[in-house]
């Protein structure tokens, strides 16, 4: 009986070996088997409608089964992408993405057991099959196979839906509402808020594209919501911006950042924010303390705080904020906007490492010529002066380099190359390959000084508003989050009663408004690149440790000592020594660069006067609070909204010594070279409505020849000023000057370098045909040089001349390479011109060319045969180029480095007007972060826009929500009431 209830069982492996196990042995016994088959014969017949129903049974519930599978994830996706989408716009393609895996994985399960369920009720009804033996064999291979792919789907769901269900909880982890009603009743009592006006709450709205609005009763209680308003869109950004300053990213992330902290410690960042406290104002002390407690309301209250990603990767809860923390802030973000220190260290190493001697240096990276095109005439600034004594004015102040200190050459210090020893020794274009990758970097360095901006205004009297227009696009390097975020402040004065209505670009960590307007005036910036850093190197006393000889005088340093803590690793001691120039950067004895620079000045009230220009009326007031910023080297152009317009210079302008350029570290053991004082206000260079009826600047060269102080022998290049002073003259001759036309200027992308290298392709006709002939290739290399001949110059995004001129100009600077052993290029227009108008150069005839102009016909060649190695054509610029911005933390930053990349695509290209300074690869490393166009809303409203976003969570709708549009050359409105 237990063999006849065995067999009416629904089938199961045992059952499959007992049976094969029987039928191997039913010819042993005649009548037991003719027994057996009775009984099956019997079981079959009787059991035949229970099998069907049991095997019914079995598919409806597997059935019900995997469809109900199926239903509770769509609807359990579809309902949380439905509440996500409305915040966080990245999530859409991810969840998305999450929710079809899941839906695809559960159909393929579904699909999967409705087959088996049919073969495997086919086999048990016996339609499938006429012996034993295969039935067996393909029943166990149905199961095994089955088993088989039932867990590796579920394994795959449960990853996915585990992905998803950890996806959905970051989110909801990091995005809370943030419009609405700033309660100070409902803020924790550890902070005392009782300089907040009592009764009054500040309302804090959001428009749909994320721009802000903040409406309090009056200044410090603004101040305080912008504080929490900067907290709720950029806390991680402002804390890592805080540790970098500080020297702390060690404790964070390890040794890998330890240089870094050790290179902060050394300059002193935290050492000079210390400093700076004691010189604020009680007023300015109290609005910066009232943006603090403002981060800090938002770190302590949870109803208001959901933390970034990156808080919860690097499993760290956020530190509340101090006054020296944002001091600190700002004295990181004068140290990236001030210039000349990277420059002075790369020279020294050419002299160094390579040997490279001062006057050879001077032809490869020349200072700024001294007809560059300048910000202000010698008209505008009342300069009589000759030809002639401009041009000895100019050796004396950039050309004599008697101070310089010349180190030895010691090749033991020069890099190992990381290119092969046999492509080292190739000495003609072949050679562009095996140094790409080394060389990419190196320009990358050297392309670092095309941080710029440009900003103009136009005086009312030629335009169609009575306000005139002021413009500005501040460039930087690209990244996410941006370096600014858009904000409307409105609050009523406290003793007149009267409002102040706020547009602009706030920096972050950074109260008040860095770039925009009030109700009565407006500024902008572009970089200065006034000459504010130099290093002076020390001689050590033999006889004494920790002193240092100055004219023959012993004097000590002052030493301090600092812990740095590093994760995961024992704390690093350093010690930090300070002289009368500057601390010294490193701890070697032999090598002691002092390290000087104007943020290190007593009594720094850049803070408090970059902060005032909201309260300014006029240009009086303006100008006055320009005088007090001491270490911030800025553009300013100013508009009201009378129509006046204005430019100053803001910093301070050291006074060199004859001898003492800027351009070289300077021996530091006399005092020969120290400054004689700064320039003075009065002096500083400025005008107030220009004749000329407009205003601009593009990083290039301030002041004319014949000023009698050295601003800087190293400005940025004159691309973008001369086609500004192109095109505004002619806008002012036409009259009624309109919003159009400074937003096409803002958008032109002519490309002056272009007409300033066209020559080039003029003188190597000759040369090309003569090499094209000899080329066994029928590639179009010819007919590819007359489009360019006939070529406009336009950076368009179809413009496959402009693709085929940025591979020109990134291989023409290899040039001088071998004069660098391949470990180091450079990047200067200014040399190559020069080199290819003479005809004649050292690194030519180092590579064995007739001429130089050799050496330009060689490298359209490899821009053509780059390019169509690589494409099978010329590619349009829109093809080949691209605007990355890549998380603060990197781009190779595991999670956080795909989840938060954005990319864009602008036209424009090197040195247009609408900047896209590229790399080796032709992302863009430099570009407008932030574009405005200012008339008081007197002629429609103000425009304003951001490449990215203004929340720096990159889960949230507003991250990159504006990068299309600014892609496209849109503009979002600046409006009052959202």
């Amino acid at each position: 009986m237990t063999d006849n209830y065995e067999f009416k069982k629904l089938p199961s492996l045992s059952y499959y070996y007992n049976m094969n196990h029987q039928e191997q042995h039913h010819s042993d016994n005649e009548e037991d088997n003719n027994h057996h088959q009775g009984l099956q014969t019997f079981s079959s017949d009787g059991g035949n409608s229970e099998k069907k129903r049991q095997n019914t049974c079995c598919v409806a519930t597997v059935i019900l089964l995997s469809a109900f599978i199926v239903l509770v994830t769509l609807i359990l996706s579809l309902t949380l992408y439905g509440s996500h989408s409305r915040f966080c716009l990245k999530c859409g393609g991810a969840e998305l993405a999450i929710i079809l895996t899941l839906s695809l994985v559960s159909m393929f399960l579904f699909i999967v057991i409705i087959v088996y369920t049919s073969l495997r009720y086919k086999l048990n009804s016996g339609s499938l099959g006429k012996k034993n033996n295969k039935k067996l064999i393909t029943r166990r291979c149905l199961d095994i196979t089955m088993i088989v792919v039932a867990v590796i789907a579920t394994i795959i769901f449960i990853i996915f839906l585990a992905i998803y269900i950890l996806f959905m909880v970051l989110v909801n982890l990091t995005i809370v509402p943030k419009s609405g009603t700033l309660k100070t009743s409902s803020i924790p009592k550890k902070l005392d808020l009782s300089y907040l006006t009592k009764g009054k709450n500040v309302i804090v709205e959001r428009e749909d594209n994320g721009i802000i609005h903040i409406d309090a009763e009056n200044e410090i209680d603004a101040v305080f919501a912008q504080g929490v308003v900067c907290a709720q869109e950029r806390l991680f950004q402002i804390e890592l911006m805080r540790r970098a300053a500080q020297g702390r990213l060690s404790e964070l992330v390890g040794s890998v950042m330890l240089e870094e902290d050790k290179n902060a410690r050394y300059i002193g960042y935290a050492r000079m924010a210390k400093q700076d406290i004691k010189y604020l104002s009680p007023e300015s002390l109290q609005l910066i303390s009232a943006f603090v407690d403002g981060i800090n309301t938002y770190i302590n209250t949870p109803s208001i705080r959901a933390l970034s990603i990156e808080y919860l990767l690097l499993g760290i809860t956020p530190e509340e904020f101090t006054v020296h923390d944002i001091l600190c802030i700002i004295k990181y973000t004068e140290s990236i906007l001030s210039f000349n220190k990277e420059d002075e260290e790369r020279r020294y190493e050419w002299m160094e490492e390579y040997g490279i001697s001062l006057s050879r240096i001077e032809e490869l990276d020349p200072p700024t010529p001294l007809y560059a095109e300048s910000v202000l005439s010698k008209s505008q600034l009342n300069i009589q002066t000759t030809d002639e004594q401009d041009q000895l004015l100019y050796e004396k102040q950039s050309k004599d380099n008697s101070g310089a200190f010349i180190p030895k050459h010691d090749s033991k210090k020069r890099k190992r190359s990381t290119v092969k020893k046999e492509e080292e020794e190739e000495n003609d274009i072949t050679n562009f390959k095996a140094i790409y990758e080394k060389a990419q970097k190196e320009i990358k360095v050297m392309k670092r000084k095309m941080i710029g901006s440009n900003n103009w205004a136009v005086h009312k009297n030629f335009t169609d508003t009575p306000s005139g227009y002021l413009a500005n696009d501040p460039h930087l390097e690209p990244g996410s989050p941006n370096q600014f975020y858009l904000v409307h402040i409105k609050y009523r004065n406290s003793s007149t009663g009267e409002g102040n209505n706020l547009f602009g670009a706030s920096l972050a960590g950074v109260p008040g408004i860095g770039i925009g307007r009030n109700a009565y005036i407006s500024w902008s910036i572009t970089l200065g690149f006034t000459d504010v850093q130099d290093f002076y190197m020390l001689k050590a006393d033999p006889s004494k440790k920790d002193y240092y000889i100055v004219d023959g005088e012993s004097l000590p340093f002052n030493v301090i000592y600092e812990t740095i803590k590093v994760d995961g690793e024992d704390d690093v001691q350093l010690k930090i020594r300070e002289s009368i120039f500057g601390p010294v950067i490193g701890d070697s004895d032999d090598y002691m660069p002092a390290y000087r620079w104007i943020a290190q000045l007593q009594n720094d009230t850049t803070i408090e006067s970059f902060y005032n220009f909201v309260k300014c009326r006029s240009w009086d007031d303006f100008r006055k609070q320009v005088y007090g910023i001491k270490s911030l080297v800025f553009n300013y152009i100013f508009s009201d909204y009378k129509g006046n317009i204005g430019y100053i210079l803001s910093g301070a302008i050291p006074i060199r010594k004859q001898g003492h350029t800027g351009r070289y570290m300077v021996d530091g053991s006399t005092r020969k070279y120290d400054y004689e004082g700064y320039v003075p206000d009065d002096k500083r260079p400025q005008i107030y409505n220009p004749p000329e009826g407009f205003v601009s600047s593009a990083n290039n060269r301030v002041t004319p020849p014949g000023y009698e102080y050295l601003v800087s022998s190293d400005f940025f290049y004159d691309y973008r000023q001369k086609r500004i002073h192109e095109v505004l003259p002619q806008l002012v001759k036409r009259g009624n000057v309109n919003v159009q036309d400074m937003i096409n200027l803002q958008l032109d992308s002519l490309s002056v370098v272009f007409e300033d290298y066209k020559f080039m392709f003029v003188n190597m006709t000759g040369i090309l045909n003569d090499k094209v002939t000899k080329l066994k290739s029928n590639r179009p290399y010819l007919d590819l040089h007359k489009q360019m001949l006939a070529w406009d110059g336009f950076m368009k995004f179809t413009s496959t001349e402009a693709s085929l001129f940025e591979n020109f100009l990134k291989y023409i600077a290899y040039l001088p390479l071998k004069e660098f052993n391949a470990d180091s290029t450079f990047f200067s227009f200014y040399y190559i011109k020069n080199v290819m108008l003479k005809d004649s150069d050292k690194a030519c005839t180092d590579r064995g060319l007739k001429s130089c102009t050799e050496w330009a016909a060689d490298t359209f060649i490899k821009s053509v045969d780059n390019l169509y190695d690589k494409f099978g054509k010329i590619p349009t610029w829109a093809t080949l180029h691209d605007y990355p911005m890549y998380h603060l933390a990197g781009k190779d930053t595991p999670i956080i480095g795909c989840l938060s990349q954005i990319v864009i695509n602008t036209e424009g290209g090197t040195e247009t007007v609408l900047l896209a300074n590229v790399d080796g690869d032709f992302h863009t490393i430099e570009a407008p972060v932030y574009r405005q166009i200012i008339n008081f809303n007197t002629k429609g409203n103000d425009k304003w826009i951001l490449p990215s976003g203004n929340d720096g969570n990159m889960f949230s709708r507003t991250y990159d929500n504006m990068g299309s549009l600014f892609g496209k050359g849109e503009y979002l409105e600046m409006i009052e009431n959202p």
